[in-house]
């Protein structure tokens, strides 16, 4: 038992172990303060001498004391005798320009007048800085060493405790005699040659969704990996059962976002291993390649007995059978005695790379398998056919589960799949694959005469089309017979028969009459190196299969048993959607990421054995197949044991009942315990509670009105006959997306009750045609206008106190105009969202909807959700999205609708959460969707002893987003104020797994389908601040999104707008534009808006020669801005220039400037000058043609000093056009000649892009129509 409690001792100081730096085995450690005082090191025998901890505190606390706080005081005491040093020199200043002496002076007393005021306000502003410096820095560092500080000593002290636990237990540990290993009292007697090569804790990485890391013991011995659970008493598993058929990488081929993590490469799948620190590291990996290399050295004989056998199509001499491999061409640092390949090494390399010049010599492999290119240079090792670079490119893009690619001249290829390769190539698979030759031959004389551009399109539709749906094998070819064939050649060892039948679609995983796969009767034989063969070239890939499907072997329970496939993720989704169409079922996926709240994942399935539904009280559980009909009596005997549960009828093929009210009241803490449908959902979850599955479980669609079963509710409207308050179902094979590798897995499960399986029965379902509707009967439920009258009834209640916010909404309505999934394919595109799904609810109704918010969320113990409230309209760009986030942000309304949700939602949790742990982790964060930015909070809470994922989910029902506060009264008058029941809408959808976790989003931007007839209702947080028009708009804003997924696809919107923007670039379409840079930074900018309206644009800096203008023969002239003052340019000279020439002139900034000076008028300098501001403009002008069908006061960008005033402008030559808010002028536009200009910049992020790229295009559509009308003509000689 020593060595037991030894373990356990290491497990517990596992973390301590984590969170410290420990060097011992790297050499000395010290930790040094700033003053140099060693605390820590090693004695002259190796131990570790205690550190002087306190000390080490100390240090810390006074250097925060005795430095930063001392350095921070005097730099604030210091600016403040500055200022006061300043602010006496100003007083003198501001003296001598009021002295008697220069009273008659007009110009010193102005100029020293101006001079104290700016810096008066320099003053003021340096003043504040310091002023929060002090209150914010020096402040915060005093409360930080008072308070915060003893919070750093308590978690030190208890960081030192678990480093001397963890020294305490390797102290222990080295005590041990070697011969008690604590490994020795669960490992069975070993035999002889096969020693324990290596043993030590890893990290290692599930392959579930959520991709979780647990620690584990491994040990690397006789071949295997094996590694123990936390259960001690357990024997140990196998990791990896066979070293001889994988590989190890130094380096994980994906992103890890942890150190020393390596990799182990095998047949069916990856796994990644992380070491406690770097050295462990490299040793594991020494080890492991050791490991391997002995495993292959170990099976040489039945190698070469092996390869002697597979002769078909390929002739191997003995001499030439690779019996081993190099464990890694790279030395570790751990391991300074490795030495280079030796002699037969190099022999065995030489060997290898001839067989893979073999390959290429086969029949058949001088050209590409798919495209007909000669000289492949690559293969794909698990179908054994030769590819062109082109190629291999598309098989790599599909996954390494369908297409294992290799470079034949560079990469490593094991004799053991050069064999199995040799046994295939392109002859004997393309016979299999392109037999329909008719079909194929076109195709093939496409790709060769296609050019690159169109290559790649042309090659990954064929390559699809061969390998994955098979459309050129034989049509007459009997599976079964093929799959009798497979079970031969398995027996037999005859791997290219096997492989000929697996192309054909024979089933690897499928089972004899005897019980046994094709894997099983290859193992059978007498050595196991056939079966090495077949694993290590992935046989699984012909059919996307991962591992056979495990038997039921439990009787008398409805525990399941489960098989995974795997597919390519893009074509899993688009057939599982297209299915939908016609087939029960569902989808669920999100298209969203943001970090902390929401990845991309997805979950569906077609045809699931059954089905829940309801309406008010009473439900219908329904078996749609054979394999729900053995699920039945299961459910049957739980409802039966379940309390509240009454009139429960049984058919073979449905049951069932109804919930009684409740017989007392209960507590709010209890209320989700209450009789209501939920209990039938929770006695279902009970029977197939399944811990270590999170994928089978509830999934569907939750109605608005169940809330009526817990909120006593006056019910004014009328429900539809059709409508139903929940439809889930229990799916029995269901889809999961991993989207880092694109990889779809197809979990499949078996039941057994009773004596009975679902083993061998066919996953099939009621099928449903897509009703289409003629006409409809209103395009919504609420007249224009009549939902702001709402609002104001609500401002009623919300100034009596009765409310304090609340949810109202309403419908439009469309004919369906396309299947589901043809909505479902423009929602995911037009606007990608946290929760996207279609569901085929039966009855002729479906739900396609892109919901932005979580309801529910809980894992484990912890529940989450996130609120949204705050809605403002995307902008056009990027830098408008900016400027609307922070609209949004200063929205005092918004920030109220938010705070009161969020309130309510915290309440919601701290009926079922423990005390203290309701917390809000994210406060009021940016979402940006497809049309609208959201602010959104995210609040965390932990569930309380005694409640589970059901509870979480009903003490919410319904989200204050959807309802309002105080909720009760709100669900009335939502009942009171409607037009029309919400049906589906502000419901729920998502799953309720059977380990007990769940994952459900608002069904909100829904659209709801029944009999043809498409509704999309939407609704607005509604405050007292609140604007009835505003919010009216908003659910309109809301809603435009779907209704136009109803009407335009998003590829026609996108042409519309290209169409749109075409027409926008005519204006400068045929004209020559020179733009005249005067040295400036945002010439260019300029330059390529004027290119976006389809002109020629040439620049050319500032002092060129009159002849080099000509030259070029522009139609336009635009003055750049630029430094300085016009004068500096020779700007006079240039427009003098432009008008002998008759170019018509367009300035900007210092070109406004240039004219102005130029037809006499006088420029003045900013007190204050603006650069990079935004600022107010005016239109002064209505008939301006810079300014035509544009706002009459809008944001521009000033980049300026010199200006213009009004009143020197040259009046009789120029009109003012524009001004700002101070009094500047802003643009002029020349009476007569076609000269213009603009003191801002268009071009700046600062101005609406639309709204400069205007003001450019009426310029250019002015000239060109006024041509050089008004100049004087003359000729011009230069």
């Amino acid at each position: 038992m020593a060595e037991a409690d030894e373990r356990r001792d290491v497990q517990l100081v596992g973390l301590g172990a984590l969170a410290r730096v420990n060097l011992i085995a790297l050499g000395q450690t010290r930790i040094r303060s700033d003053e140099g005082k060693v605390f820590a090191s090693h004695t002259q025998d190796g131990a570790v001498a205690k550190p002087d901890r306190q000390a080490a505190s100390e240090v810390v606390t006074d250097r925060y004391n005795n430095t930063v706080s001392k350095a921070c005081d005097a730099m604030v005491e210091k600016g403040f005798a500055y200022e006061r040093s300043v602010g006496a020199f100003v007083d003198e200043l501001h003296a001598l320009g009021n002295d008697a002496a220069y009273r008659n002076d007009a110009t010193l007393p102005s100029a020293l007048n101006q001079f104290t005021s700016a810096l008066r306000e320099l003053q003021s502003h340096r003043t504040l800085l310091l002023q929060q410096a002090k209150a914010t820095v020096a402040e915060s560092l005093r409360q930080y060493v008072a308070r915060d500080v003893r919070g750093v000593k308590d978690l030190a002290k208890l960081y030192h405790k678990m480093s001397d636990d963890l020294d305490a237990a390797r102290a222990r540990r080295a005590a041990c005699p070697p011969s008690s290993s604590h490994l020795s009292l669960s490992l069975s007697p070993q035999p002889e040659n096969c020693r324990l090569t290596k043993e030590g804790y890893l990290f290692k990485r599930a392959h579930n969704v959520m991709r979780t890391w647990s620690r584990r013991w491994f040990i690397l011995r006789g071949g295997q990996l094996l590694y123990v659970n936390r259960d001690k008493e357990e024997p140990p598993q196998a990791f990896v059962e066979d070293l001889r058929i994988c590989t190890v990488k130094a380096e994980p081929s994906e992103s890890i976002d942890r150190t020393n993590c390596f990799e182990i490469i095998t047949p069916s799948r990856n796994f990644i291993l992380q070491a406690d620190n770097g050295i462990e590291k490299e040793r594991w990996i020494l080890a492991l390649q050791t490991g391997i290399s002995d495993a292959l050295n170990n099976n040489a004989q039945t190698s070469v007995a092996s390869a002697q056998r597979m002769t078909v199509g390929f002739s191997w001499p003995a001499s030439r059978v690779i019996t081993s491999r190099h464990a890694h061409s790279q030395t570790c640092s751990c391991n300074p005695t490795l030495q280079p390949l030796e002699s037969g090494d190099q022999a065995r390399e030489s060997q290898r790379r001839e067989l893979q010049n073999d390959i290429a010599a086969l029949p058949g492999n001088e050209l590409c398998a798919d495209c007909g290119r000669a000289k492949p240079s690559w293969v794909a090792i698990n179908m054994g056919v030769c590819l062109c670079i082109n190629c291999s490119g598309v098989h790599r893009s599909l996954g390494t589960h369908f297409s294992k690619v290799r470079s034949l001249g560079l990469d490593h290829i094991d004799a053991e799949i050069c064999k199995v390769i040799g046994c295939l190539g392109n002859v004997r698979c393309n016979s299999v694959l392109e037999f329909v030759s008719d079909e194929v031959q076109p195709l093939k004389k496409q790709l060769a005469e296609a050019s690159e551009s169109d290559l790649r399109e042309l090659v990954e539709q064929f390559i699809l089309n061969k390998y994955i749906y098979k459309k050129f094998i034989d049509p007459t070819l009997d599976v079964d017979q093929l799959q009798e064939d497979l079970f031969v050649a398995a027996g037999e060892g005859d791997v290219a028969t096997a492989s000929a039948c697996l192309l054909g679609g024979a089933d690897i995983n499928a089972y004899n009459d005897d019980g046994l796969t094709p894997l099983m009767l290859a193992a059978e034989l007498d050595d196991t190196a056939d079966l090495e063969d077949w694993i290590r070239v992935g046989l699984d890939a012909f059919q996307q299969a991962a591992m056979p499907q495990l038997p039921t072997v439990i009787e008398d329970t409805h525990a399941p048993s489960v098989s995974v496939s795997t597919t390519t993720g893009k074509l899993a989704i688009t057939d599982l959607s297209q299915d939908l169409d016609a087939n029960l079922g569902c989808m669920v996926l999100s298209d969203y990421e943001q970090p902390g709240r929401y990845h991309k994942w997805m979950k569906g399935f077609r045809n699931p054995p059954l089905m829940l539904t309801s309406r008010e009280y009473a439900f219908q559980l329904t078996a749609l197949n054979d394999r729900g009909q053995i699920l039945l009596p299961a459910i049957r005997r739980e409802l039966e044991q379940t309390q509240y549960i009454d009139n429960l009828t049984v058919e073979s093929d449905f049951l069932q009942g109804r919930v009684a009210r409740p017989d007392r009241r209960f507590l709010e803490e209890e209320r989700s315990r209450q009789p209501s449908i939920f209990t039938v959902v929770r006695a279902i979850a009970n029977a197939f509670h399944s811990p270590a599955d999170a994928v089978l479980g509830l999934y569907g669609a939750f109605g608005y009105d169940l809330t009526f079963q817990f909120e006593p509710t006056k019910l004014r409207m009328t429900r539809p006959a059709h409508q139903r308050d929940i439809v889930l179902y229990i799916p029995d094979e269901v889809v999961v997306w991993d989207p880092r590798e694109d990889l779809a897995f197809v979990y499949s499960y078996d039941f057994a009750w009773d004596g009975k399986s679902t083993q061998g029965l066919p996953r099939t379902g009621p099928k449903t045609v897509v009703q289409y509707a003629d006409e409809l009967e209103r395009s919504q439920d609420h007249e224009p206008g009549q939902y702001a009258t709402k609002v104001a009834k609500a401002k009623e209640k919300f100034k009596r106190g009765d409310l304090f916010e609340c949810v109202l909404s309403q419908s439009f309505y469309s004919l369906l105009p396309c299947p589901p999934s043809e909505l479902f394919r423009r929602l995911r595109k037009g606007n990608p969202a946290p929760f996207t799904f279609i569901m085929n609810l039966g009855s002729n109704e479906y739900l396609v909807g892109g919901s932005p918010e979580m309801y529910v969320r809980v894992q484990g113990d912890e529940v989450e959700t996130c609120p949204i409230s705050g809605t403002i309209r995307r902008g056009r760009d990027p830098v408008e999205d900016a400027k609307q986030i922070l609209t949004l942000l200063a929205d005092p309304k918004e920030e109220s609708e938010l705070t009161m949700c969020t309130d309510v939602d915290r309440n919601d949790k701290s009926r079922i959460c423990e005390a203290g742990s309701v917390k809000v982790v994210g406060r009021r964060q940016i979402e940006m969707y497809s049309r609208l930015i959201h602010t959104v909070d995210h609040v965390k809470g932990k569930l309380r002893e005694g409640f589970d994922a059901l509870d979480a989910f009903l003490c919410h029902t319904w989200a204050v987003t959807v309802t309002g506060a105080p909720k009760p009264w709100a669900i009335q008058f939502v009942e009171d104020m409607e037009e029309s029941p919400r049906g589906w809408y502000a419901g729920a959808v998502g799953a309720l797994h059977f380990d007990g976790s769940l994952n459900t989003g608002l069904t909100l931007r829904t659209i709801q389908i029944h009999n043809g007839v498409a509704s999309v209702r939407a609704g607005a947080t509604l405050l007292y601040d609140s604007e009835p028009d505003k919010e009216e708009q908003e659910t309109r804003l809301k809603a435009s999104a779907f209704l136009d997924v109803l009407r335009v696809a998003p590829e026609d919107m996108s042409e519309a707008l290209s169409a749109y923007q075409g027409e926008q670039r005519r204006a400068g379409a045929g004209l020559r534009v020179v733009v005249i840079d005067h040295q400036d930074s945002f010439v260019h900018t300029l330059a390529n808006y004027l290119r976006q309206t389809g002109a020629e644009v040439m620049t050319l800096r500032t002092g060129f020669q009159p002849a080099e203008l000509q030259a070029l023969h522009p139609d336009m002239a635009l003055l750049s801005p630029g430094p300085g003052c016009p004068a500096d340019f020779n700007v006079s000279g240039e427009i003098a220039l432009l008008m002998r020439l008759c170019i018509p002139t367009f300035g900007v900034c210092l070109g406004l400037q240039g004219m102005v000076e130029h037809f006499g008028g006088r420029l003045d300098v900013l007190q204050y000058p603006l650069h990079g501001k935004p600022t107010a403009i005016d239109v002064v002008e209505p008939r301006s043609y810079i300014f035509k069908d544009l706002p009459r006061r809008f944001t521009v960008a000033r980049y300026h000093s010199l200006y213009a005033r009004v009143e020197d402008v040259p009046t009789k030559n120029f009109k003012v056009t524009a001004v700002s808010e101070d009094g500047v002028v802003m643009a002029i536009e020349h009476r007569t000649l076609p000269l213009a200009a603009v003191q801002f910049h268009p071009e700046s992020i600062l101005t609406d892009h639309v709204h400069g790229l205007s003001m450019l295009q009426n310029v250019l559509h002015e000239f060109t129509s006024r041509g050089k009308a008004g100049f004087q003509r003359r000729k011009t000689v230069i």
